[in-house]
């Protein structure tokens, strides 16, 4: 828009427009909108009193203090022009001058008239539902050489977006709209929105209302109005509906007792919404209640009143008998009867205990006792002229201030039984180690005084009972074995058995010796031939010395480097094959067995291994362990990876013939099978391998042996036994005597 300034100071002509809030004009904006009231105030020249001569000069007009007939324009008492209804043909340059006598004085304004602004908001009125969102939409409609801005009010202030947790957005895509966005909507968005739309020239407001339906308000505070032993009568004041009819009021309840707030039952069983009152029934006697109300429209539930003051229920004879009677165990001539205790909140009143009655079956009186603690769970009747289990009818009743309650169920109930009165029977002992002895017994003739369990006493012959140690069973076990023994040592053990009244007879005692110890010499001279993942083991055997048991066989313990579980194999020869089962490094140890248990580890052997390497010849290798001994049993072994029957045989060696001292093992497979020697069944082997040593010179060599076959279960932790084939060769390894430093056997 051009603007028509003109410079000047006080006194001068200027440009002016009119103020928005009460209609006139001041010097800055040069333009007015179209049918709006126009003043125009008067400069004066002088600064002293006006004279009653001062005149105004409008457009070449003379006019006083009096309105212009005809035209829409009048002066008022402070010379100010106003022009009415404002049209285009009111624009234009206005002068005021003043004279006195002194002189004149003019003053120019330029007045621009403009089409007036509209704005419209839409929709004006709205109902929605919480969690809906809705657009408003403000339109204004103005000159389009003005600038506008908008401003969103609720309820006459100002909106902020940005503290309304996101449920406000402002939408602009045209200079002359805005938008107000609500989204998932409570019922503190409810209210009059305002729009309003300024420009240089005015500015324009425009209001609607939104309404927002939810569930109901609280309802006004809960009175109790009368209390009783079991109901209380509640009223309340009804809350805002939120523009939806409160339907149903729900009534709940607090109590110590309580998981928090319940509903209570009612009467009028259905609380509808324009009630105000109700009772609430049901409830337990002496017990502290709060009440509160929710109500409950067609949108949902609202949220509850807040809670009525803490009043207490009158006191009621009680009624609710004990719980689970029952009874028995105890000391001999003593009747135990037992039950649940009732709960504070059904207790009724002040004074509450327990009536216990009781009889022998088949009389006719009720003896009865006051047990006056409310928190008691068992009464002890003794009376010495009670035999074992008898058996009594039985039941608990309950009593407060206000009088006596039910009584339970009648139940029976056998007095105590007293201890075992019979010692257990068929006491066996059985040696297992040097260290181990295993009892076994049978339990006594079922009568009065029933076990709960046994109690094995043992101690060394040489020792008095007193000495010795005890040990006990649980519930029926008639076995355990005994432990942390000496060996080679007689034992005398008797048994008892026992319950919560005492213990039995014990059993005559018996007899037994723990075994010889083990081999205290450890397997020596361990000698092993690798083939990729199969190791063949040779070792001396262990003699047992006369105070320790024989051996019956050995254990091949394997386990890998870092975990620390074992397979174990066992073996009644000194020789042995493993297969180890994956990649890694390998500690194997052998340790004599006898019936005293196991006797000491050899030296551990580390081996490494290549997963999934397939063997070969060329890849054997022979390992000994350092050893004092003159002889070194060599065990040369062939190994079959397909098959998990694993067979070796020995090259026959001439007697007396110098033999060398082996240093290289060359295994041919192209060989067939010599006669009566069978293919293998499994793995499609069918070739025998012949063994072709190379020796060094100063060696003898020794009869001719026997071949063993030796079996393995895959994966298996306890490999199993070796089994033994007869053939040519009487054993399956070529001994040689090891040489000296001078070379000598």
């Amino acid at each position: 828009m051009d603007r028509a300034k003109v410079p000047g100071s006080a006194g001068e002509p200027g440009v002016h427009y009119r103020d928005n809030s009460n209609g006139s004009f001041s010097p800055a904006t040069p333009c007015h909108d179209h049918q709006d009231a126009v003043s125009i105030t008067s400069l004066s020249a002088s600064h002293g009193k006006r004279r009653s001569d001062d005149i105004m000069r409008l457009f070449g007009v003379s006019c006083y203090d009096v309105s212009l007939p005809g035209c829409g324009i009048s002066v008022l008492r402070n010379n100010t022009l106003r022009i009415s209804n404002s049209s285009r043909a009111d624009e234009g340059s206005y002068t005021c001058r003043a004279e006195n006598q002194f002189g004149s004085a003019e003053l120019m304004t330029v007045l621009l008239v403009k089409e007036a602004m509209r704005v419209e908001l839409i929709p004006r009125r709205v109902e929605v539902t919480v969690g809906e969102s809705v657009v408003l939409s403000c339109k204004a409609s103005h000159d389009p050489s003005l600038d506008v801005s908008f401003q969103w009010l609720l309820n006459n202030q100002p909106l902020d977006a940005e503290q309304d947790g996101g449920h406000l957005e402002y939408i602009q895509t045209q200079a002359s709209t805005a938008d107000l966005m609500i989204r998932s909507i409570l019922l503190k968005h409810a209210g009059k929105y305002g729009c309003r739309v300024q420009t240089s020239a005015d500015t324009v407001f425009a209001e609607a209302e939104l309404l927002v339906r939810g569930p109901p308000g609280p309802p006004g505070v809960v009175i109790v109005e009368e209390i009783t032993d079991t109901a209380a009568t509640l009223s309340w004041s009804h809350g805002v509906d939120n523009h939806s009819p409160v339907s149903t009021y729900n009534v709940q309840a607090r109590s110590p007792f309580s998981l928090g707030w319940q509903t209570v039952k009612t009467d009028p069983e259905h609380v509808t919404g324009d009630m105000e009152s109700s009772t609430a029934v049901e409830l337990n006697p002496w017990v502290e209640y709060e009440f509160r109300v929710v109500a409950t429209n067609a949108i949902g539930t609202g949220d509850p009143s807040s809670p009525s003051r803490a009043v207490r229920t009158k006191e009621a004879v009680p009624s609710v008998a004990p719980a689970n009677v029952s009874g028995g165990s105890g000391r001999r001539h003593e009747l135990v009867i037992s039950w649940e205790p009732v709960s504070e909140e059904f207790q009724n009143g002040e004074g509450f205990g327990y009536i216990v009655a009781f009889r022998a079956n088949g009389t006719r009186g009720w003896k009865e006792k006051m047990v006056t603690s409310a928190d008691s769970t068992t009464y002890k009747y003794r009376d010495e002229t009670f035999p074992p289990l008898t058996p009594f009818e039985v039941k608990v009743g309950v009593y407060n201030n206000k009088g006596d309650g039910p009584f339970s169920q009648v139940v029976t109930v056998f007095s105590a039984e007293g201890e075992p009165r019979e010692a257990p029977i068929e006491v066996k002992l059985s040696a297992m180690s040097s260290s181990e002895i295993k009892v076994t017994w049978k339990a006594p003739n079922p009568g009065p005084g029933r076990p709960q369990g046994y109690e094995v006493s043992y101690w060394k012959t040489s020792e008095q009972e007193e000495m010795g140690k005890k040990t006990r069973t649980v519930g029926n076990e008639t076995a355990v074995l005994l432990s942390g023994l000496e060996g080679n040592t007689p034992y005398l053990i008797a048994v008892k058995g026992f319950n919560s009244i005492g213990q039995s007879p014990a059993s005559s005692p018996v007899q037994a010796t723990t075994r010889k110890n083990p081999p205290s010499h450890p397997p020596s001279n361990v000698m092993w031939i690798q083939e990729g993942n199969n190791v063949s083991l040779s070792w001396d055997p262990v003699k047992a010395m006369d105070n320790e048991s024989d051996v019956i066989g050995y254990k091949v313990l394997l386990r890998q480097e870092g975990r620390g579980h074992s397979q174990v194999m066992r073996t009644p020869n000194s020789a042995a094959v493993l297969t180890l089962p994956e990649g890694g490094t390998y500690i194997i140890e052998v340790r004599a067995v006898s019936e005293g248990g196991e006797g000491a580890a050899s030296s551990q052997i580390r081996v490494l291994t290549s997963s999934g390497v397939r063997a070969k010849s060329a890849q054997s290798s022979l390992h000994s362990l350092p050893s004092g001994l003159a002889w070194t049993p060599v065990l040369l072994v062939l190994m079959v990876p397909s098959a998990p029957w694993v067979s070796y045989a020995s090259h026959p060696l001439t007697p007396g013939q110098p033999t060398p001292h082996p240093t290289q093992v060359t295994l041919d497979l192209t060989q067939p099978s010599p006669a009566g020697v069978p293919p293998h069944d499994r793995g499609g082997c069918c070739m025998h391998p012949t063994v072709h040593p190379s020796w060094r010179p100063g060696a003898t060599a020794l009869p001719p042996t026997s071949v063993r076959v030796l079996e393995f279960a895959d994966n298996a932790t306890d490999v199993g036994p070796v089994r033994e084939e007869s053939a040519n060769q009487e054993r399956a390894a070529a001994s040689v005597k090891q040489s000296g430093q001078d070379g000598a056997g």
